[in-house]
């Protein structure tokens, strides 16, 4: 009889995270203290639910340069993010919003990674009305940053290869998300 391994919870994490439901992704730029600033990235993923509600992940990414002070600034912006903040711009089918910093999970030092999941109880709009016309825009309200428009994840497989080694695209958002995150 073999011996179960131990749960690891980290890579059970960053399965999951492989294999959720990626619909987009959004650059943004956020404003810190001192005229400062830093670009970062939003990942997108949706979960359906059979009952009509579901989830919204948001997966925060902003490089802090190595900056202990920036990190500092970037961590007590969504430290102060709660379901309040958000109600009066989601409607009434919005439950609660859960972050997660993801920070201890990645292998990236001098990055934030946060993950922000809005849980609704029902939608009934297309995820392009709930995010480009009440989610990103609440964010946006909340938040000292300007967001980009969205850009979509392709549904389905891929229809082509991914790039070779070196070639153009190489360094996109898609290859980098496809990279770390799984193909969607």
């Amino acid at each position: 009889m073999t011996a179960t391994p131990p749960f690891d919870p980290k890579k059970s994490y960053l399965s999951l995270k492989a294999h959720e439901n990626m619909i987009g992704y959004a650059s943004f730029g956020i404003r810190l203290d001192g005229g400062q600033s830093r670009e970062g990235v939003i990942k997108i993923a949706v979960q359906r639910h059979p009952y009509g509600g579901g989830q919204y992940t948001l997966t925060v990414i902003v490089d802090t340069e190595s900056q202990p002070a920036v990190k500092a600034q970037l961590d007590a912006l969504v430290q102060h993010l709660c379901a309040d903040l958000f109600r009066p711009h989601l409607g009434q089918g919005f439950d609660r919003l859960v972050t997660m910093p993801l920070d201890a999970f990645a292998r990236h030092p001098g990055w934030l990674i946060t993950e922000l999941n809005f849980h609704f109880r029902h939608t009934e709009e297309r995820d392009s009305v709930m995010l480009e016309e009440k989610l990103l825009p609440a964010l946006a309200c909340v938040l000292p940053i300007t967001i980009d428009a969205v850009d979509w994840w392709p549904a389905g497989p891929p229809q082509t290869a991914p790039p070779a080694a070196g070639s153009p695209g190489q360094g996109s958002l898609k290859s980098f998300f496809t990279r770390w995150f799984g193909a969607g």
